[in-house]
């Protein structure tokens, strides 16, 4: 199982951002729809003992699901996300700091090229 792990995103919806313009005092937290949640791989132990050189140690790949639009109950919407993803433990360093930051930064889904499946319309796009 160390070859898999859970992520989270949040990229903040434009219901929460227009609640708080508009004095709500929301916590982000309670944003459903800016959230995505990622199961993450580590493509290289499906390679066997020598995987490509080309392909970096800290890259992985990841599967997400989001949903959006759920205010409005005839549009909601489910989000699949096929995005890279970044293993920053597996990058060597002798900072025990750096050690702790890649941990905890291991948790969380940042920013990457994904293929983003809303419905029936595919979109190549930096995954949040």
């Amino acid at each position: 199982m160390k070859n898999f792990s859970l992520k989270w995103s949040y990229y903040p919806s434009t219901e929460y951002i227009d609640a708080l313009r508009g004095g709500s005092g929301r916590a982000f937290i309670d944003d459903y729809q800016g959230q995505t949640y990622f199961i993450t791989m580590n493509p290289h132990f499906l390679m066997g003992d020598h995987p490509p050189s080309w392909i970096p140690s800290w890259l992985g790949v990841g599967f997400g699901l989001a949903a959006r639009d759920l205010e409005n109950t005839q549009a909601r919407r489910r989000l699949y996300i096929f995005a890279l993803d970044y293993n920053f433990s597996r990058i060597e360093t002798d900072s025990g700091f750096l050690r702790s930051l890649f941990t905890v930064l291991d948790h969380f889904h940042l920013p990457a090229p994904g293929v983003v499946l809303d419905g029936s319309i595919v979109k190549l796009r930096l995954v949040y």
